[in-house]
C-alpha cells in the first residue's frame, strides 16, 4: 500500500472545479496508482474493474492540464513536485528510482517535463552530476551482463534508439540492456549488500 500526498487546495482550483465528476475519478485514481514518477500503463480491463464505464480516451482534453496520455501509458505532470520528491538528489535511493524512469520515458513524454527538470535532465543522458566512479567501481561493475564499458556506450535516448555518445554522467556507471542508466551504489546501498552477503556466509 502506497501513501500519496495530496493538496486539499484542489478543490477550489478553476481547472479542477471544471473537470466532470468521471474526470475527477479518473484523475484520484491515476494519482493513486501511478509510479513513484508519476507513470501509469493503461489496462483497459484493470481500469474498467474500478471505474466502470469511465474511458481515459473521453477525458484527454479535460485533464490535459495535469494528466498526459500517450502511447498507453498516463503521466501525472506534476506528481512528483506534489510528492516533495524536488528537487531530485541520485544520491537518494527513491530519486534515483524517479531518474530512471524519466529516462526511461524521456522519448515519449520528454517535451512535457516541467522547468523544474531542466537543471536535473540533460539531452543526451537526462542525469544531473553526481559522484564520480573509479577504477575499482568499472572493475566490479564489468562483472554485469548489463553493464556497457564507458569507452563503448551509447547514451543519447531518443525515439527509444539509442546513438553514439563518448562520456557518462558522474554517477552512472552504464546502460542496461533496455537503456536505462545503471546509478553507482550509495555507501548505505553498499553496506547492506556486504552485511546481507555476510550474513549468508555466516549461515
Amino acid at each position: 500500500m502506497a501513501y500519496r500526498l495530496t493538496l486539499s487546495e484542489k478543490w477550489s482550483d478553476p481547472w479542477f472545479c471544471n473537470v466532470s465528476n468521471n474526470g475527477k475519478l479518473l484523475f484520484f485514481y491515476l494519482c493513486d496508482h501511478c509510479t513513484i514518477a508519476g507513470f501509469y500503463e493503461i489496462n483497459p480491463k484493470i481500469l474498467n474493474l474500478y471505474l466502470p464505464g469511465i474511458l481515459p480516451e473521453t477525458h484527454i482534453l479535460e485533464l490535459n492540464h495535469s494528466i498526459v496520455f500517450k502511447n498507453g501509458w498516463a503521466w501525472v505532470k506534476n506528481f512528483v513536485k506534489h510528492q516533495k520528491n524536488l528537487p531530485l538528489n541520485p544520491k537518494i535511493g527513491c530519486h534515483r528510482a524517479i531518474i530512471r524512469e524519466l529516462l526511461t520515458h524521456e522519448a515519449a513524454f520528454g517535451e512535457f517535463y516541467p522547468k523544474e527538470f531542466k537543471g536535473m535532465l540533460t539531452p543526451t543522458m537526462g542525469l544531473r552530476k553526481g559522484t564520480g566512479i573509479g577504477n575499482k567501481d568499472i572493475e566490479r561493475s564489468e562483472q554485469s551482463n548489463n553493464y556497457i564499458p564507458k569507452s563503448k556506450i551509447k547514451t543519447n535516448i531518443i525515439n527509444n534508439s539509442i546513438s553514439i555518445d563518448s562520456s557518462l554522467p558522474p554517477g552512472v556507471r552504464g546502460i542496461d540492456h533496455k537503456g536505462q542508466a545503471i546509478l553507482e551504489p550509495t555507501p548505505d546501498e553498499l553496506a547492506a549488500i556486504k552485511k546481507a552477503n555476510d550474513d549468508l556466509l555466516h549461515h
